[in-house]
């Protein structure tokens, strides 16, 4: 009973984040398939001049029409990238997560062996990805449905099978990392490189004169080189994947059961070192305000890092190869969007994909970007205080001499800090994709659309906030504003096409982010004070709410 509990716990803890991954996906390809079914042959055709390394990067199959070329690209792309992340923060804190917050010993003094444990946690792992790609290949055809297209001639369920076998690999090696090193950013780190380097690796380097067969060293290439979803389950390179990838979570036991515990060695942050040296003290306490101030947003802060290095690294590193693809594609570009209707156009956000500002826009900064950190401050923000009562930690924080008051601003201050931390990584990274590419953003405008973007992502991050503070349910927080950020993201580029009702497009959030097109135009400073004034509105409410409120732990 007590090794069961183990496991169910672990799918308790971690099914949600897959739910909510199948969901957004769902919805996605629903709008892009709605969009794209009006498209004309001339418009298929425009796909076809486009260079032969981006179509293969990308995953365009035109041969199947626009429904089955809008698959290729999401099974191929986006669908493995999402799923495979939110594997990597589950793997990455199966057992080192135990050892960095000290659990670990509590769970060993029951009557269980360190293989027993890490058998339960791998067997959880498993168990949510076979849910995880379960339910993104019944989100498709949920979505063939809808749209009453036909899905005849499309292997989704091969595609499904070597998504299976793809996060197996990563998500196991990533789960070896961790529980031989007991570090949960060695191992989100790792898992996160193979999967965007094995990304870009495999797309690329076939393109080249030299390079084919060493895209053959990428997993990625055992998971889209056989083009499952047109020809079908490829079970050599199924095996290769999945294969070593069960290997990675045996050799997990083994490594786990052989090395010394570090309990608890990983909870040390770069701010608690900074405090202890009488150089930084002051800087340190300035930074995160006062003792008990600063050590809850150090928490909190600490509690998200893993979930942060998975999309700083994603985001740096797309920022840093777009810049070089739009080189080689870009001179295609022009003549590709003068064929699309309107409403493609308007999944992007109107940006002009024949400019660098606007191919960075179109493929960052319209959906990926603001998804990517948003999640990042939903996570936080939903766990800041109703995660805190579920866990029955809340009662022992407030034991100390802290106002409730102060763990809302607290916390409220830590999703911040890591948002703009993602922010800056992402500045980073599409400043050397621009400098590799020769692309000469400005570095005003990319500045202004990384503020932009951390300013939005904080504001929903609030709303998580004041959900959770007003009922205490992590889930509920969680889920209103994720609906809230992918309906803000509907209203603002689909409403402004009807001209009924085209002004209410400036009732939603991703409006006063995305439609100045700041990378292009620079930073509205009219927008950007409204979503802060509307963040600090729902902090406030936060405030009011968990003040008043009987807590549950």
């Amino acid at each position: 009973m007590m090794l069961r509990s183990i496991y169910l716990k672990a799918i308790r803890d971690r099914w949600l984040g897959i739910t909510v991954a199948a969901a957004a996906i769902a919805l996605t390809n629903w709008m892009g398939v709605a969009a794209y079914k009006g498209i004309d042959e001339v418009a298929l055709e425009a796909f076809d001049l486009m260079p032969e390394a981006f179509r293969e990067l990308m995953g365009f199959d035109t041969s199947l029409g626009t429904t089955g070329m809008i698959f290729s690209e999401m099974v191929s792309s986006m669908v493995p990238l999402v799923l495979i992340g939110v594997l990597i923060a589950m793997a990455a804190d199966a057992v080192a997560g135990e050892e960095r917050w000290g659990t670990i010993n509590v769970l060993l003094a029951n009557p269980r062996g360190r293989r027993r444990l890490v058998a339960e946690k791998a067997g959880a792992f498993l168990t949510l990805t076979a849910v995880g790609c379960l339910l993104m290949w019944g989100g498709y055809y949920l979505v063939i449905a809808l749209v009453g297209e036909d899905g005849s001639g499309m292997f989704l369920g091969s595609s499904t099978i070597h998504l299976a076998a793809l996060a197996l690999f990563i998500g196991g090696l990533t789960f070896l990392v961790g529980s031989w090193t007991a570090s949960t950013l060695k191992a989100a780190a790792t898992g996160t490189t193979v999967m965007i380097v094995s990304f870009f690796g495999a797309g690329l380097l076939p393109m080249t004169t030299w390079g084919g067969p060493w895209a053959k060293v990428f997993p990625w290439y055992y998971f889209d080189g056989a083009e499952p979803f047109s020809n079908g389950v490829a079970w050599d390179h199924v095996a290769l994947l999945a294969g070593p990838g069960l290997a990675f979570l045996v050799l997990a036991a083994v490594v786990f059961e052989r090395r010394d515990l570090k309990v608890g060695e990983e909870r040390t942050t770069i701010l608690d070192r900074l405090a202890r040296n009488p150089r930084f003290s002051h800087l340190a306490e300035r930074v995160a305000g006062r003792a008990m101030l600063g050590s809850i947003t150090a928490k909190t802060t600490s509690e998200a890092r893993t979930v942060l290095t998975i999309v700083g690294m994603s985001m740096f590193y797309m920022g840093a190869m777009i810049g070089p693809i739009f080189k080689g594609v870009g001179d295609k570009m022009s003549e590709l969007v003068k064929a699309f209707p309107e409403e493609i156009m308007a999944m992007v956000g109107g940006a002009d994909y024949g400019s660098p500002a606007g191919f960075y826009h179109g493929e960052i900064f319209s959906i990926v970007g603001p998804v990517a950190v948003a999640v990042l401050a939903i996570g936080m923000a939903s766990r800041a205080l109703a995660g805190e009562e579920r866990e029955r930690t809340m009662g022992v924080l407030l034991a100390n001499p802290v106002s409730r008051t102060r763990v809302v601003l607290a916390k409220a201050w830590a999703m911040v800090l890591m948002v703009a931390a993602a922010c800056l990584v992402t500045y980073l990274g599409v400043w050397t994709g621009s400098w590799l590419g020769g692309s000469g953003l400005s570095l005003a405008n990319i500045a202004a659309v990384c503020t932009h973007l951390a300013v939005f992502s904080v504001f929903i991050g609030t709303v998580a906030l004041f959900v959770g503070a007003l009922t205490g349910v992590s889930r509920a927080a969680t889920s209103a504003a994720t609906l809230l950020m992918i309906a803000s993201y509907a209203v603002a580029n689909f409403l402004p096409l009807s001209p009924t009702w085209g002004g209410w497009a400036k009732a939603s959030p991703f409006h006063y982010y995305a439609s100045h097109l700041p990378l292009e135009n620079g930073f509205a400073w009219g927008y950007l004070g409204i979503l802060t004034a509307a963040s600090a509105a729902f902090v406030g409410a936060s405030v009011w709410a968990f003040r008043r409120r009987d807590l549950k732990g």
